[in-house]
């Protein structure tokens, strides 16, 4: 139980946010002592009572107590070292000696059991620590930020490049796509030919049937009509006499049974390994300035709140797993107006990862509810709830990362630009619950609530972070239906920067406010014709206030509007009667995603998208040491982080030497790599394969695979879940050119049934990729991967009966008749993986994909076949 209470308490350490500081002593009483010392040696809090206790006893007295400005608000640097001073064998010793002779660190228990006999053993205590590491560490922290300028500078030239390129790439294709279409007409010309001589052969035979049909049916009646009303004497004059008529109508059917049916066939397919690439893009080095951009994202929350006990400090040592709490009033509960308070900001961190948080925080929505604090955390894929002293009550992972959040107090929801998904959730004091779903066909990436209807704005950039003007769609939902799509006149110049907008937000049901990246603007709707009618009133950045990257909006109870600045490191406050009265009420705060407004207790709470590297930690971790660390703790906090601090220093110079690399377009192939693509050739089937196939699977694959390399056996092994595998050469890697090859045909039969399958299968689609083949099986729901020789690599269930497959090169498309759906995969050598999916209002049948879109074919009858 005392365990439990101690691990209680410590982990209190970690969760003071908010709150007062209590005295970690007293609380083993359960008693909440205000703290007024802290122990550097114990790494605990103390009250007054217990420093006055803790001077007294003999065995602490000798410990450094900090007292009143000198309390850290963050313990984690001091932790650290009491972690790194501690013998790893012997946890209850902390480390003492250095054995030169085996270079390790000891405490007096390691000393006495395994090094009594070495020679070089010192006592750390007399060793000088070397103040060339917090030189070092000062220095890569100064040339840290200077190369992230640099990368900056590097990054907007390389997108640049990137568009110059991508043009030229664009040109490219549109030649190539013209090459191939001339090719395919000469194939449809040729198909026409063959076709009409098909068909002209077919037309003669089938009239030469219908004659051996009529005298089939004359005889027929002849023999009945004898066999019913004729002696036993005609019956045999009869029979005898018409015996060869019947002996040759006999020879005649089995003459045209015998013959060959032939089909038209699409042979000599070039392979696509023929032309891997038409251009090859190279990377070109530049000088030594462009070097490409790390980003270590951390997000952090701001909360605006006059704390006595927390100091301006914690501003550097949380960056994490903390959010900065900033005041924007030098009085709480101040009777003027919010405009007219005095914005000096006071800043306090709060941690806010939870003990299952994998990753940096990342907060990209905060709503205040009843219940507490609601986030969205962004580089965790959940939601958190948080009390009002940021005490965890409840948290929840979410399907992808979330990009925006808005609450109506009983109802959280949340968008993802990737999953292209929207989700509703139940908040209450307690838990956190998914309700439901619904998914969008483009990407959201904001959205808001009103009177039970949300507004989602989308975009069709990919990169929902880009500031680059897109072709943005407003839809007004009452959940997963769409009430109204927003409309408005782009000639209008009232809707100019309408394409800018990243963020939307609802104050009032007839007003919406667009962030658009360097300005806010406001515009009257009409949410029943889902119209934008006029523009109210905007905010831009000017030379006083700059603004840029707008993100989140909120709003107080006097009107004024609240707006962060991402890349201008700032939140704006702007009036609510006069948008010309304006402020920047908190800056130097890095990346400020999102906001809210906590009136009760007269502060602004901040989620931030703060960096922080492994430099900004350790350079912490070495001035804490410096400056309350005994000797002893010094040398060996010092020897045991030497390795992270060399490391630090080798990948930043490593990044130093990177040269700027400028992408171009070189090698490019010319058309005449590429005279065909196929040809077209009438091949004769055999009419016991053919039989054969019909009885033996539904779909067969015709392959030109080296058949000496298949096992003969496997044709008698797969009868009955199989491909026919047809080469058009006995000798496939001929030296003959294709055109002068034989075209007579071997069929090998290949097992397709996996272990795992309970039916025959039923192949409905069939796809090379790079080194495999892909398969959709029907039966028996599921996509199969192989590779060219049928050995299984991996295969995935499927929701349902798959109807038709169409594949990229990097993603497979499945439709599903009977779920009226469309699933999208990532196909890789050694798995198949679920994306996304979307629903369909009618019965999808078929489906291709070009130009990283896809042409589905719908049908209205049940029945797919």
């Amino acid at each position: 139980m005392a365990t439990n209470r101690k691990e209680n308490v410590h982990e209190n350490k970690y969760r003071r946010k908010k709150r007062q500081i209590f005295c970690e002593a007293c609380q083993y009483d359960d008693s909440f002592e205000e703290a007024t010392g802290f122990c550097v040696t114990c790494s605990e809090y103390l009250c007054q009572t217990c420093c006055r206790d803790h001077k007294r006893n003999k065995v602490t007295r000798i410990h450094s107590l900090l007292k009143n400005d000198d309390i850290p608000s963050d313990i984690t640097p001091f932790t650290t070292i009491k972690q790194l001073s501690t013998c790893k064998i012997h946890p209850d010793n902390d480390i003492a000696y250095e054995c030169e002779n085996h270079k390790v660190l000891l405490c007096v228990f390691c000393l006495t059991e395994s090094h009594r006999k070495c020679e070089n053993v010192h006592d750390l205590e007399g060793v000088f620590p070397s103040y060339s590491d917090v030189n070092l560490m000062a220095a890569l922290q100064e040339r840290i930020h200077v190369l992230k300028a640099e990368k900056e500078e590097q990054m907007k030239t390389s997108e640049m490049e990137q568009e110059e390129v991508k043009n030229n790439i664009q040109s490219l294709e549109a030649k190539w796509k013209d090459h191939i279409t001339g090719l395919r007409n000469n194939l449809e010309t040729q198909l026409s030919k063959l076709s009409l001589s098909e068909t002209t052969q077919l037309k003669e035979t089938i009239g030469y049937c219908q004659e051996i049909e009529t005298e089939i049916t004359r005889n027929k009646m002849l023999i009945e009509t004898l066999m019913k009303h004729g002696t036993k004497r005609q019956i045999a004059v009869v029979l005898r006499q018409t015996k060869h008529v019947r002996a040759d109508l006999k020879d005649k059917l089995q003459s045209l049974e015998c013959k060959h049916l032939r089909s038209i066939a699409l042979i000599n397919v070039k392979q696509f390994d023929m032309l891997t690439t038409i251009a090859e893009l190279f990377l070109e080095e530049k000088d030594k300035d462009s070097i490409n951009i790390l980003e270590h994202t951390s997000d952090e929350m701001h909360d605006n709140e006059d704390w006595k006990y927390k100091l301006t400090e914690k501003n550097d040592q949380s960056m994490q797993t903390t959010f900065p709490n900033s005041t924007s009033g030098a009085k709480r509960m101040s009777s003027k107006p919010l405009l007219e308070r005095e914005s000096g900001q006071i800043i306090t961190f709060v941690k806010i990862k939870t003990a299952t948080d994998t990753n940096i925080c990342s907060i990209f929505g905060v709503n205040l509810s009843q219940y507490g604090i609601l986030l969205a955390d962004f580089g965790n894929s959940k939601l958190k709830l948080f009390s009002g002293q940021f005490d965890l009550i409840s948290e929840q992972s979410l399907q992808g990362k979330p990009i925006d959040m808005s609450f109506d107090g009983e109802y959280a929801y949340v968008c993802y630009s990737d999953l292209k998904k929207v989700t509703k959730h139940s908040i209450n004091k307690t838990s956190i619950r998914g309700l439901m779903e619904f998914s969008t066909r483009l990407r959201p990436i904001s959205l808001t609530v009103f009177d039970s209807r949300m507004i989602i704005l989308f975009a069709t950039n990919e990169n929902f972070d880009s500031t680059e003007v897109d072709d943005v769609h407003l839809e007004i939902r009452k959940g997963s239906s769409i009430d109204a799509k927003i409309s408005y006149d782009s000639d209008d110049e009232c809707y100019n920067y309408v394409e800018d907008a990243k963020q939307v937000s609802v104050f009032d049901e007839s007003s919406v406010v667009f962030s658009e990246n360097t300005r806010v603007t406001c515009y009257t709707i009409d949410a029943q014709d889902g119209e934008l009618l006029d523009r109210e009133w905007y905010y831009k950045s000017h030379e006083n206030n700059v603004l840029k990257k707008a993100k989140g909006v909120a709003k107080d109870s006097e009107g004024n509007i609240y707006v962060c600045g991402e890349d201008s490191n700032n939140v704006h406050q702007i009036s609510s009667t006069n948008y010309r009265r304006n402020r920047v009420v908190i800056s130097n705060i890095d990346k400020p995603i999102c906001v809210a407004v906590d009136e009760a207790n007269d502060r602004l709470i901040i989620g931030c998208r703060k960096i922080e590297t492994e430099i900004t930690r350790n350079n912490a971790l070495i001035e804490t040491l410096m400056k309350h660390g005994t000797k002893r703790q010094k040398a060996v906090v010092l020897r045991r982080t030497n390795h992270a601090r060399v490391d630090l220093k080798e990948k930043l110079q490593t990044l130093e030497c990177q040269r700027q690399q400028s992408i171009a377009l070189i090698n490019v192939k010319q058309f005449d790599v590429l005279t065909m693509i196929a040809e077209l050739s009438l091949e004769e089937k055999s009419k016991y394969m053919e039989i054969g196939t019909l009885e033996q699977t539904s779909d067969e694959v015709h392959d030109d695979l080296d058949s000496e390399n298949i096992p003969r056996e496997k044709i008698d092994e797969c009868t009955q879940t199989s491909f026919a595998v047809s080469n058009s050469d006995a000798t496939l890697r001929s030296s003959k050119p294709f055109s002068e090859r034989e075209s007579g045909q071997k069929i090998t039969l290949f097992k397709v049934k996996t272990e795992t399958d309970t039916n025959t299968c039923g192949i409905f689609a069939v796809y090379l990729t790079e080194y495999e083949v892909l398969v959709a099986d029907h039966r028996n729901r599921k996509l199969k991967l192989f590779s060219r020789k049928f050995d299984l690599l991996c295969e995935h269930t499927l929701p349902g009966q798959p109807v038709d497959m169409c594949f990229d090169g990097t993603f497979a498309y499945v439709c599903y008749s009977d779920l009226k759906k469309v699933t999208k995969h990532f196909i890789t050598k050694v798995a198949i993986c679920l994306l996304t999916e979307f629903p369909t209002k009618l019965q999808p049948i078929s489906l291709t994909v070009f130009d990283s879109r896809l042409i589905i074919l719908f049908a209205t009858k049940e029945d797919f076949d």
